[in-house]
């Protein structure tokens, strides 16, 4: 198995990309995905999150490489999308992860929307790069669809009133070696750093997070309980928050930012460790727990950006 990525959005961009030079630490950076945002997901869900698709494209445009959607309406054409692949060193789709049976993991949840490579079009098979399969440990993998079993993952629409990504094409146009400089990084968190305390939606996003869960959890059944305890574990474990402070804990040559980084990193473990615990085992005691220990990781994040703010960056490169 293949090293995953932690969003598969800005990984199937770092895989386009294909040079060394670029991370996908970079696109999340100069994407500003470091500020998360909290809300509810496509099944009414709390989740904590980044604004994916503009932070990748965002990213795009400050590097200055050029890229253009494309719509796959009226119907899909295979031989348009193996042109493209060709021209493009393949295209990112976004997908309804239901019908991705390259892998059975996809098969055994709810369908949501998911973005992956497709690096060609051959012999009545669709080739993908998926770079983000959620599983513990996460992976990336290679897989091949049916020309059918494509379609559906591109077409089924993922019942939303949220997002509306789905019925088109990423195409990123190829481009020369791209230089990204420690100064551009260093300008970008300060930049971040100033907009996580002018931006309630950036500084009140785990607040707001743990409202959401406080308020659902309240109302819910036994089973629903359950459903958001191991979504409260996917998000801080598996997906968004423990991830990136790991890539922020890489980045830092400051020892005081490193120190705080690893206490909050502890206090997310806790979180998580907790979640998964009362998705098995429901425990209104353990859940008040893991709200108390939420509320501390909202002081630990308003604490790393104000750090970021009064101190020198020139460590980030």
């Amino acid at each position: 198995m293949m090293k995953s990525f932690i969003n598969c959005f800005t990984g199937s961009i770092v895989h386009i990309l294909n040079d060394s030079s670029i991370h996908e630490s970079d696109l999340i950076l100069l994407g500003g995905g470091y500020l998360l945002r909290s809300g509810l997901d496509e099944y009414g869900l709390p989740e904590i999150t980044f604004p994916v698709q503009r932070c990748g494209e965002a990213a795009l445009e400050k590097l200055g490489v050029s890229y253009k959607n494309i719509s796959l309406a009226p119907a899909i054409d295979f031989d348009e999308v193996k042109m493209l692949c060709k021209r493009n060193n393949g295209v990112i789709a976004w997908t309804n992860s239901a019908h991705l049976n390259y892998s059975s993991l996809y098969s055994m949840n709810l369908g949501y929307l998911h973005s992956i490579v497709i690096s060609d079009v051959e012999n009545g098979m669709v080739k993908v790069f998926d770079p983000l399969v959620v599983d513990i440990p996460p992976y990336a993998t290679h897989g091949e669809m049916s020309l059918a079993q494509a379609t559906l993952a591109l077409s089924d629409v993922v019942k939303t009133d949220t997002y509306n990504l789905m019925g088109k094409l990423l195409v990123i146009h190829p481009c020369k070696r791209i230089e990204f400089s420690c100064e551009l990084k260093q300008q970008n968190m300060r930049q971040l750093s100033e907009l996580f305390f002018q931006n309630d939606e950036c500084l009140l996003s785990i607040d707001k997070y743990i409202a959401l869960n406080q308020s659902l959890y309240k109302s819910a059944d036994s089973a629903m309980k359950k459903t958001i305890s191991r979504r409260l574990f996917d998000h801080v474990q598996v997906l968004y928050i423990i991830p990136i402070l790991n890539m922020l804990l890489s980045k830092s040559d400051s020892l005081k930012i490193k120190n705080h980084l690893t206490e909050e990193i502890r206090q997310w473990q806790t979180v998580a460790m907790m979640a998964l615990k009362n998705s098995k085992i429901l425990s209104d005691r353990v859940f008040d727990k893991i709200i108390i220990t939420l509320e501390n990781c909202s002081q630990f994040r308003k604490q790393y950006w104000e750090s970021i703010r009064n101190e020198s960056v020139s460590n980030w490169c």
